[in-house]
């Protein structure tokens, strides 16, 4: 028989129709790791509000250049805290903020003579108090000066722009917020300062606590055991996980990178990797580091192994928490080694939570060997940020790694089951 065009025609979209019905059915049985399911999976993954995921976050500071910060200082080192200290830098005692400041305590910038509120100065003054006190503190103790407090805690929206065009941060105020304060001094409670801080907790907000002197030094000063009182009950916030204490530079930059810092995930097999986009390293050149932490619900993964070397993981009750300081680096990659059961893993893809794959040598220099008790389905390379570099689909016990540059790497072996494959992970360097 002869088929005409019509004819012929009309068997093609008969036969075309009749795969795509069945590739269609078959294609619905099949597992999808479609963008939308990796981004769903992925979403809990966030910044921190706080680091290490505290609920909030302290700052106490002291102000004026009372004879007595040296022995604050002191105590607040007992506990493991850093304090702020706010100097007038036209009369300085110069030794002891040398030593403070060697033990991790912030100098930071109370003007140059404190004498009179920026309310009654002009822009000119204001500029000159500001710059000069932040210069001879720099001279002084060859550091950075990078935050401020407003003398008789008075501003105007002249002078807080005026204060950013020489400080990154200030404990008035903030690009984003007007902070609640307890000023603390001889008629301050316990009671006060427990309600002040739970109310913090509650809201999440940014905590300051500020006061002068001890023992009878400085305007209105506390006595050295209601400072002990302030600092145990802190202290028990800190060890319940609900507050974090430190000095005003590091808690306002945090403040800032919550804002300003995005975070890219992307998910390779059980490999993610996170870039922190929108860092401003010129901005943050004056400080000695930029921390931000993230935190990886076990919801995702049960156990988890970060590659990043500058990294630290905290376990917590119900999620990961991962601090990076970003002027080290801004990418994170994370080996999620349990990861839930979804349609990002296809079925015959299970994670070994055991270390059953061998490799040597490791350092590694031309070719990598490998040893298993099983048959290799096949093996690949990736590289940190969990791109593909190396593949080879044979069963075989080595592998050429003489092209790839000197680094750290991924090795992933894929061995044969009786009715499945078994994912296989190992970190090795490349020299």
């Amino acid at each position: 028989m002869i088929l005409t065009n019509k004819h012929y025609i009309t068997s093609v979209l008969l036969i075309l129709f009749f795969c795509q019905n069945v590739f269609g059915q078959l294609n619905a049985k099949l597992p999808k790791a479609t963008k939308s399911s990796i981004a769903d999976l992925l979403s809990p993954i966030g910044i921190c509000n706080w680091k290490d995921d505290a609920r909030s976050c302290l700052n106490v500071s002291f102000d004026d250049n009372c004879k007595t910060h040296n022995q604050i200082s002191r105590i607040f080192d007992k506990y493991g805290y850093k304090a702020t200290f706010y100097v007038i830098s036209s009369f300085m005692f110069v030794d002891s903020l040398k030593d403070m400041s060697a033990r991790g305590h912030e100098i930071g910038n109370h003007t140059y003579s404190h004498a009179i509120p920026f309310t009654q100065l002009d822009s000119t003054a204001i500029d000159f108090q500001i710059r000069k006190s932040q210069e001879e503190i720099e001279n002084a103790f060859g550091i950075k000066c990078v935050s401020f407090a407003e003398p008789w805690h008075n501003a105007t929206s002249q002078s807080r722009d005026q204060v950013f065009n020489y400080e990154l941060f200030s404990r008035d105020y903030s690009k984003y917020n007007i902070y609640s304060r307890l000023d603390i001094n001889e008629t301050t409670t316990i009671t006060k300062v427990s309600s002040y801080i739970n109310t913090g907790i509650s809201s999440g907000s940014m905590l300051i606590i500020d006061g002068h002197g001890i023992d009878g030094d400085g305007p209105g000063p506390v006595t050295k055991n209601m400072l002990v009182q302030l600092l145990d009950t802190v202290k028990q916030h800190v060890d319940s996980k609900e507050l974090w204490i430190t000095t005003l530079k590091d808690a306002q930059q945090y403040e800032n990178l919550v804002h300003e810092v995005s975070l890219d995930k992307t998910l390779n097999n059980d490999t993610l990797t996170i870039q922190f986009r929108n860092y401003d390293a010129d901005k943050y050149q004056d400080v000695d580091s930029s921390r931000i932490s993230i935190k990886i619900p076990k919801s995702i993964s049960s156990t988890i192994s970060c590659l990043t070397n500058s990294a630290i993981v905290k376990e917590l009750k119900d999620e990961f928490v991962l601090t990076m300081d970003l002027k080290t680096d801004t990418t994170m990659v994370v080996i999620l080694s349990n990861l839930v059961k979804s349609s990002v893993v296809t079925p015959t893809d299970s994670i070994s939570e055991d270390n059953r794959l061998i490799i040597y040598p490791n350092p590694a220099n031309d070719k990598l060997f490998i040893k298993n008790s099983e048959g290799i389905f096949s093996t690949e390379i990736y590289d940190l940020q969990g791109n593909l570099l190396l593949k080879q689909v044979k069963d075989d016990s080595q592998i050429d790694v003489s092209t790839l540059p000197n680094g750290y790497y991924i090795i992933k072996v894929i061995e044969k089951q009786a009715d499945s494959t078994l994912v296989v992970r190992n970190k090795f360097l490349k020299m």
